[in-house]
């Protein structure tokens, strides 16, 4: 089944989680994992969502 899209929502979601218990290193890691799916698929919105996400985190 060919779900990378929703893979890369559930990543992006990971990485969520991971932000708020204040583990910036997960979070980093999987918002990645899931802004690499995303622009691979040529995804429109959610790229950019992770993007924001991404810089908003805290330098490790």
């Amino acid at each position: 089944m060919k779900a990378e899209n929703e893979l890369a929502l559930t990543y992006a979601n990971h990485g969520r989680y991971y932000k708020q218990i204040g583990d910036m290193v997960q979070a980093r890691e999987y918002l990645l994992k899931a802004l690499e799916i995303f622009e691979r698929l040529g995804t429109l919105i959610e790229p950019e969502n992770v993007r924001k996400e991404l810089l908003e985190l805290p330098d490790a």
